[in-house]
């Protein structure tokens, strides 16, 4: 169905999580519905807006899920040869991204093998403690 609407010229994307809310917004008007509408079931509750302060609160959501979702196409392409983007995440904070490193190599079973590029690598990976949960 995809293909379908991508041949006709319509701009898709893919994102991976999206908001629990069903939402339109154009210039004029914010639509959205919560529920869940699965099979043939229609939904039973509409919020229908024209207040400004909604117009442009959910025209900066779709603008951010829109910068930050695939082209369809790509994403396609992905899932054909049979690329799994499912595992993959971007983590922004670096003590986010350090504290996830250091449990999974204090959860490591069997023996854990790095190369480090550089000598201060090997230095900054002893600091944060990596090394010694690794012993």
């Amino acid at each position: 169905m995809v293909k379908l609407f991508l041949n006709a010229g319509v701009q898709i994307r893919h994102i991976n999580n999206l908001t629990p809310m069903n939402f339109v917004v154009d210039s004029r008007k914010f639509y959205a519905a919560i529920d869940k509408m699965e099979g043939s079931k229609l939904m039973e509750h509409l919020l229908i807006s024209n207040e400004t302060a909604y117009i442009n609160h959910y025209n900066s959501v779709f603008e951010e899920l829109w910068k930050n979702g695939a082209d369809a196409t790509d994403r396609i392409r992905d899932i054909e040869v049979g690329v799994d983007l499912a595992d993959i995440e971007v983590i922004p904070s670096s003590a986010r991204a350090q504290d996830l490193y250091l449990n999974i190599v204090k959860s490591a079973k069997e023996e854990i093998l790095w190369i480090f590029p550089t000598t201060n690598a090997i230095i900054r990976q002893d600091r944060m403690g990596a090394i010694s949960l690794a012993v």
